[in-house]
């Protein structure tokens, strides 16, 4: 998907946005992460607004759903850091202040070094909800923090 994004073109975006559209439709995620990855690499930074709207900030969709689209984030965030770093952080940013989080998020900003979210991430540890590889990751993330 992502050679797709690279080719580019208009056949091609038109491609990734009918089946970007599908999968939206029908809730499905097998494949949703690879589509957002060669959409945003079509639309930059731009296209993360969709991705925001259709799936983290619509309440009907699922857990399984938002972790998908957080790994495309990842992608871009780890790939692409001059042009997708600071974009993805702030979602980040923005997912953990609204207590929405998942071991990707975590992951992504643990490797990245991002300290900076260190009392947000602290706040969430209080939270007794939290799965147990979520809780762990977050114990990393702090770990490494104090370093």
């Amino acid at each position: 998907m992502l050679l797709l994004g690279i080719r580019g073109g208009d056949e091609v975006d038109d491609c990734i946005d009918e089946q970007l559209s599908l999968l939206h439709r029908n809730h499905e995620t097998q494949g949703l992460a690879a589509w957002w990855v060669a959409k945003l690499e079509r639309t930059g930074p731009a296209g993360l607004e969709e991705l925001q709207q259709r799936y983290l900030a619509d309440s009907q969709r699922s857990e399984e759903e938002r972790l998908a689209v957080c790994l495309a984030l990842s992608v871009q965030g780890s790939g692409n850091r001059e042009r997708f770093r600071e974009p993805v952080v702030a979602i980040y940013r923005e997912l953990i202040e609204t207590g929405t989080v998942n071991t990707v998020i975590v992951t992504d900003l643990t490797l990245w070094s991002r300290r900076e979210l260190e009392p947000l991430m602290r706040r969430m540890l209080e939270r007794s909800d939290l799965a147990n590889p979520l809780r762990e990751a977050i114990h990393s993330y702090l770990l490494a923090s104090s370093k």
